[in-house]
């Protein structure tokens, strides 16, 4: 649990509103290892996702693996998803989709097309270039030393409403005001997509 409480604002029209910090999200880089189609739901993936060796749930190689359902399907084609880094949401109640475990969530943008606008752009987040699996990434101004806590679903919902991709592609966190605290690493620049002005979740 955190030892302190930091309570964050943001100006209105109704005068000042408590934010729900981005510090709560628990996101960390990971590898997607394996992928496969969801027998029962044609809509969705199953992938493995490597998150390092650190964890409880560790495989005979000693790596930990989560299992993720994603509705990718009909964004991403299935050889590009296995191999490739991405940002996982950790701290989620894990969830069964149609008798397949969920333990956590793959972070994504998406945005109408400029060509086609009743079609739908998505594309996985990239972490960082050189960040290691596991390793855990945070919005500026909002950096915490400790793992936070599991996130309720409420909190989820007010966090991700503020999440974009800036005009360059990176990963934002919009509190209100002209302030944007991008995702990034502690050592190495931001995390991003090439999809700009899109929205996060």
């Amino acid at each position: 649990m955190f030892s302190r409480t930091v309570r964050h604002f943001s100006s209105t029209a109704r005068g000042l509103v408590e934010l729900v910090p981005p510090s709560l999200l628990n996101l960390r880089v990971g590898q997607i290892v394996e992928c496969r189609r969801h027998s029962n739901a044609e809509k969705l993936y199953v992938s493995q996702v490597k998150m390092g060796v650190s964890g409880d749930t560790e495989s005979e190689h000693g790596d930990r693996i989560l299992q993720i359902c994603s509705g990718l399907v009909n964004f991403i084609p299935i050889d590009k998803m296995t191999g490739r880094n991405v940002v996982v949401l950790e701290n989620l109640k894990a969830s069964k989709m149609r008798g397949e475990v969920s333990e956590a969530m793959l972070l994504a943008a998406e945005k109408m097309k400029e060509s086609t606008p009743d079609e739908t752009e998505v594309e996985l987040v990239t972490p960082p270039d050189g960040t290691e699996l596991g390793e855990r990434l945070q919005f500026e101004n909002y950096e915490s030393s400790e793992t936070p806590p599991r996130l309720k679903s409420k909190a989820w919902q007010d966090i991700q409403s503020r999440l974009a991709t800036n005009s360059k592609g990176e990963v934002i966190f919009n509190d209100g005001t002209d302030t944007q605290s991008r995702l990034v690493s502690t050592r190495r620049p931001e995390a991003a997509t090439s999809i700009a002005n899109a929205k996060v979740r």
